[in-house]
């Protein structure tokens, strides 16, 4: 097998329309249907999303002080390239759209975003030579 058989190059940088139809948000007994909405998001492989994780150690390294739910917005927000809310899809709307929208939309948005490149393997049983039982005198 050649090494570039694993190049999913194209995958990573396509985005991926993540249909939030099925979401109905429910603040104070007003409920608010997200259908005919979406948000495209690239997976957490794509040099975007590691560029954001670039910027926050050198941000860090620098001396800014940021908080643990900043830096996971930061990082979060990287992954949405696109949406079909009237507002831009810009990185202050995208920092504001992560810190109103629930905690189970975004889970879902993230979760969306990094099944795009699956990664599924198995590790090999790892035996030590020295625990057999014949070493063991059994």
């Amino acid at each position: 097998m050649k090494l570039n058989a694993f190049a999913s190059v194209e995958t990573i940088a396509t985005p991926l329309r993540v249909a939030l139809d099925n979401f109905t948000i429910t603040v104070h007994g007003n409920a608010l249907s997200l259908e005919g909405q979406w948000v495209d998001v690239v997976s957490p492989e794509n040099d975007i999303f590691k560029d954001a994780e670039i910027t926050i150690k050198r941000d860090l390294l620098m001396g800014k002080k940021l908080s643990q739910m900043d830096i996971d917005r930061f990082i979060k927000a990287s992954l949405i390239v696109g949406w079909s809310f009237e507002e831009p899809c810009d990185n202050v709307n995208k920092l504001i759209a992560l810190q109103v929208w629930p905690k189970r939309l975004t889970d879902y948005i993230v979760k969306r975003a990094e099944s795009i490149v699956d990664v599924n393997f198995t590790l090999p049983e790892l035996t030590n030579s020295l625990n057999t039982p014949e070493k063991l005198g059994g």
